[in-house]
């Protein structure tokens, strides 16, 4: 696995609106949902989510450089007038972006469980969730396990360190990939 030192996030920079990496947030989803004005296509990213979270308040914890936590701006979409998403399709996309990210990757075994989870080998790589703004947008925010370097936060969990076999995965391409997937 890339080093956080060697990252520069060039080829995420590259393909989205407005690009954020932060060392450190609660929450990227949080962070995009606190914003006065935000942007289609802008992206969130840490290495370091203190308080992140998943579908019904479930959290989702790594230490630090674990894991992936990034949030997308999704465009405003005509019929989506509730708090949820998660009636619509847009849950959906993500977890099937990630998939055929994660895929590109040499993890032809990657599925998506619906309607937020990624899997490897039946264990949960990573997840998805989706929450609406006032103004519309779509927050899409997803976690992905990069290492587990004291503990394993559950059983069903896997990363890509483990599932890539020690292979070297350009975190860089693999975030630009899910932002350009979602953008198409």
């Amino acid at each position: 696995m890339m080093t956080n030192s060697s990252l520069t996030w060039e080829k995420s920079q590259a393909v989205s609106g407005t690009f954020t990496y932060l060392d450190s947030v609660d929450s990227t989803n949080s962070w995009l949902m606190q914003k006065d004005t935000v942007m289609p296509g802008e992206v969130v990213l840490t290495l370091n989510q203190t308080e992140g979270r998943g579908r019904w308040t479930r959290s989702w914890t790594n230490q630090p450089g674990d894991g992936i936590a990034l949030s997308l701006v999704v465009p405003q979409l005509p019929g989506i007038h509730s708090k949820s998403p998660s009636s619509t399709w847009i849950p959906l996309l993500v977890g099937a972006v990630v998939v055929d990210a994660v895929r590109s990757l040499g993890l032809s075994d990657a599925t998506l469980k619906w309607p937020n989870d990624v899997l490897v080998n039946g264990h949960k790589l990573a997840g998805v969730l989706c929450e609406v703004r006032t103004d519309g947008f779509v927050i899409a925010g997803i976690g992905i396990n990069l290492k587990f370097s004291s503990h394993r936060p559950d059983e069903c969990a896997v990363s890509l360190d483990e599932t890539l076999e020690g292979a070297n995965a350009d975190l860089d391409l693999l975030v630009a990939d899910v932002i350009q997937r979602l953008s198409r």
